[in-house]
């Protein structure tokens, strides 16, 4: 895995204080006498472990923040796009039906100033899409050639860039353009990016004296997130009632995906029949009434490469599979006011359900909870992080049990390369 310019920084600045502080040490004295050290394994290098805590932080607030645009402003950011477009359009249309010799620096100015509007407008799909049209440079070249005829008189060329540019600016606008660039369902781009941690590099994998910036080239410096371009993420935003207010697919590229794929209905999941849906299974467990969550965002998490009983070409064929017939890692996000509120919660899972034991997985500690109220009996991997409290592969299988695929992969294998790692 390849270090992101940024964890590079981050990397060699540390390594930098590092070296500054031992510059800065004073002389040596009598050492203390040692004594025996409290902390246990994962105390040992605490610098490390908060770091390492930043990042899974980090795609916490990401993807949270996504499901939740995704759900709420998407519909408006289209909508704020498509009406900018549709004003420079019409402004060019209407210079269209003119004689270009009649066309006046004010009403080109207002093309203009349409254009510079339009381009500016992003609220959010240039952050999660990576297919957004180049705004800003389509209108720089519009005035640049638009001015220019004007300057030099040339009416006839006025009049073709007037239409030529109209039109670049309708194509923008119609439906199947606007669902290539930002579909709703499957996403994917750089949304895609925050469900497999692209932040979260296996600094390991890099010796520190090679942590030279002229040894490292640009491709080095870069996360490639085809490596793990076969996992499908089924994303939900809850509405609060332990229903679901959006659904839908996250995925590496424009794949297709088929009508009805994992019991999907697009006007919610209440209809599913899948076995042990993250959605359905929550307000089973515990009373939440008493805990104000600010969000929360429920997902599962496929990974092709692991379930042979997927064939490769699935989101080709168009073939509709259950994923009762699969295997899967449910996780549920929960937001809460502060740290405190969510260690509430936290505390909530725990004494509601039995406290099993505590596993380390990717660097991480979780609480392994069961609840057996429940028929049939619901496992869990539970985690207060920040404001957050993380329910992970939520299924009916017991721990010891849980495999994924033919091969047999464990739970670590199975997230290996999403934001979990």
């Amino acid at each position: 895995m390849r270090l992101t310019r940024r964890k590079y920084t981050s990397v060699a600045s540390g390594l930098g204080v590092i070296g500054l502080a031992g510059c800065l040490n004073p002389p040596e004295t009598e050492p203390e006498p040692e004594t025996e050290s409290s902390l246990t394994d994962d105390q040992e290098d605490p610098i490390r472990q908060v770091e390492a805590d930043d990042v899974l932080y980090s795609s916490l607030n990401d993807i949270t923040e996504f499901v939740d645009w995704k759900a709420t402003e998407y519909t408006s950011a289209i909508n704020s796009y498509r009406n900018g477009l549709q004003i420079v359009e019409a402004r060019l249309d209407e210079l269209s039906e003119k004689e270009a010799s009649t066309i006046s620096q004010s009403e080109l100015d207002e093309v203009f100033e349409a254009a510079d509007d339009a381009a500016s407008i992003d609220d959010g799909l240039g952050k999660y899409y990576e297919r957004t049209p180049n705004l800003s440079g389509l209108a720089s070249n519009l005035q640049t050639d638009l001015q220019r005829d004007l300057d030099r008189s040339d009416y006839n060329q006025l009049s073709a860039d007037i239409d030529s540019y109209k039109n670049s600016y309708g194509g923008l606008t119609t439906s199947p353009d606007i669902n290539r660039r930002f579909p709703t369902d499957p996403v994917y781009g750089n949304a895609y990016e925050l469900f497999i941690g692209a932040e979260n590099v296996d600094e390991q994998e890099i010796e520190e004296e090679d942590l030279d910036e002229e040894d490292l080239t640009e491709e080095e410096l870069e996360y490639d997130p085809e490596e793990y371009d076969d996992y499908i993420f089924e994303t939900m935003l809850a509405d609060g009632e332990d229903g679901i207010e959006d659904a839908f697919f996250v995925t590496y590229d424009d794949v297709s995906i088929s009508e009805d794929p994992f019991n999907y209905a697009p006007e919610g999941l209440v209809s599913s029949s899948r076995d042990m849906p993250v959605d359905e299974v929550f307000g089973e467990l515990i009373d939440r009434s008493g805990h104000e969550i600010q969000l929360e965002s429920r997902m599962n998490i496929i990974r092709q490469s692991l379930y042979e009983e997927y064939p490769d070409e699935y989101f080709e064929t168009g073939n509709s599979v259950s994923i009762a017939d699969s295997e899967y890692v449910g996780v549920a996000i929960q937001q809460l006011a502060d740290s405190e509120a969510a260690e509430e919660l936290y505390e909530e899972y725990i004494e509601t359900g039995t406290l099993d034991s505590e596993v380390e997985l990717n660097g991480y500690s979780w609480e392994r909870v069961f609840f057996s109220d429940v028929s049939p009996t619901v496992y869990l991997h539970i985690k207060r992080h920040g404001e957050y409290v993380v329910c992970m592969d939520v299924t009916d299988v017991q721990w010891e049990n849980r495999v994924f695929g033919e091969d047999d992969a464990d739970l670590s294998e199975a997230l290996e390369g999403t934001f979990l790692n």
